[in-house]
């Protein structure tokens, strides 16, 4: 007989069995033999899977020769540890698959078979995701202690983290504090150089001219007085931070809490300007999930809350 093939029978009338009875009517029949080799089971998927390790399994519609279906056996991502086999099913052993990616594993054609019957004709695979690479550090919270403290709670809770205590006012002083109200006899009005120092009162409002806080240099520069190298940078992307979060840096944020109230600007002493946002708002970025080119998350610890 041939592989793959379908064949049909006749067994005529007469046929006697052995107690004597005999066969009155034709019987009619078909059979098929052994075709090709296919896979009737492929395991795993879904998605957050460990990158440490994933057992990814193939079941084949009949015995295989085993290394055949081995020489087809094929994955994107990971190093082949092991095969292993029970009856029909072969399981290989994967590690090091990588964070946040998308694997496939796959059977070439040509898995021959063990006895009777075709080789594969066509490819099977399978496909999962393994988890996202998690950054979280620790880092205390604190609340901010004063109506304008945002970013000092947030740089407070980062200094923490590397082992320095440091109070509020201190901070400020670093900061550069000589609390003063906006001069609303100009226009726009005249007020100190978040740039430079921490506008306004540490209990006061922006809205209300009496207290802007600091914007990023300022608050470098108090971090670094107070043993701690730091920088302002601007024009960043989600992948820097995620990328400082992995190498073990926390970040503070400076943003605001929406859009719909608009900005303040006003002159300042040197003859600039400066505009900050009505509800602008300082946090501490703590940790990320996902790698830096893709983060998918990040973990903010909002000196506002209770952690």
């Amino acid at each position: 007989m041939t592989p793959g093939k379908a064949y049909t029978y006749t067994v005529n009338p007469g046929l006697r069995t052995r107690e004597g009875g005999i066969l009155l009517k034709p019987i009619s029949g078909s059979l098929h033999t052994r075709g090709a080799v296919v896979v009737t089971k492929k395991t795993p998927v879904g998605s957050e899977l460990s990158q440490a390790k994933q057992l990814i399994s193939f079941t084949f519609d009949q015995p295989v020769d085993k290394e055949s279906a081995q020489r087809s056996f094929s994955v994107s991502s990971g190093t082949v540890a092991s095969y292993t086999w029970v009856d029909t099913t072969m399981t290989v052993a994967v590690t090091n698959l990588g964070h946040q990616r998308t694997v496939t594993a796959s059977i070439a054609p040509g898995v021959k078979n063990a006895e009777f019957g075709l080789p594969s004709t066509k490819p099977f695979s399978t496909s999962f995701t393994t988890e996202a690479r998690v950054t979280l550090l620790s880092v205390p919270h604190y609340r901010q202690q004063h109506a304008a403290t945002c970013a000092v709670a947030s740089l407070r809770m980062i200094l923490a983290y590397r082992g320095i205590t440091a109070d509020e006012m201190t901070i400020v002083d670093k900061i550069g504090y000589a609390p003063t109200v906006m001069d609303k006899s100009t226009d726009p009005g005249t007020w100190d150089d978040p740039m430079q120092m921490f506008v306004g009162s540490v209990d006061g409002s922006i809205k209300d001219g009496t207290g802007a806080g600091p914007d990023a240099p300022p608050v470098a520069k108090a971090a670094q007085s107070l043993g701690r190298s730091a920088s302002a940078v601007t024009g960043i992307s989600a992948s820097w931070i995620a990328q400082q979060l992995h190498d073990g840096n926390p970040v503070i944020m400076f943003g605001a809490y929406g859009n719909k109230e608009g900005y303040i600007d006003w002159k300042t002493h040197s003859g600039g300007t400066a505009r900050m946002h009505i509800t602008s708002h300082a946090t501490a970025v703590v940790g990320v999930k996902g790698n830096p080119e893709a983060p998918l998350g990040f973990w903010v610890q909002d000196p506002l809350t209770n952690g």
